[in-house]
């Protein structure tokens, strides 16, 4: 039986190459992504963190009961929040731009998945048709070859079937009768 051959095979493979670069740019993405919410939550942390400090250090009290604010550490305090609200700020937007960057990323490859589909599906609906067409030829070919023996002369059969059934001659041996 001959095998199949999809014409358009350098195409589909061209456009698997092009869904798998596209894989990778999505991956990418996301990873970027990851990396960036993980450093805005240490911005968070941190900041959680000045605030606590900047609250025990207005809470410090002496041995006398009274409380004791210190303007330099408290400006300093509130100067490292600042600091690592306005990081976070940055880190926010540029999360927003690999947020528009996957989204971008993500409908490269979805088009590009639908195209290798489409090709794909083409694909699998010749190779259908091919093997529906094989079996059409295989069976008009073993109809031939039907036709064929049914349309030897009768004859011809008889005459093979008299060859086998006809009596065999007899050999005459010199002297007996």
């Amino acid at each position: 039986m001959p095998r199949f051959r999809f014409p358009l095979d350098p195409l589909l493979e061209h456009r698997r190459r092009i869904e798998r670069d596209r894989q990778v740019v999505v991956a990418r993405a996301e990873q970027d992504r990851a990396v960036i919410e993980a450093e805005i939550r240490g911005y968070q942390s941190s900041i959680k963190d000045c605030k606590t400090n900047l609250q025990s250090a207005m809470t410090r009290t002496m041995d006398n009961g009274r409380t004791l604010l210190d303007p330099s550490l408290l400006r300093l305090q509130a100067g490292a929040a600042m600091g690592l609200h306005i990081k976070a700020q940055q880190a926010v937007l540029r999360l927003a731009g690999v947020h528009q960057r996957l989204e971008a990323a993500r409908a490269q490859l979805l088009e590009a998945t639908t195209r290798r589909r489409a090709v794909e599906a083409l694909k699998e609906r010749r190779y259908r048709e091919w093997v529906t067409e094989a079996k059409r030829r295989e069976h008009r070919e073993t109809d031939e070859l039907a036709t064929q023996r049914a349309a030897r002369p009768a004859n011809t059969v008889s005459s093979l079937i008299g060859t086998f059934n006809a009596p065999a001659p007899q050999q005459s041996s010199g002297g007996e009768p």
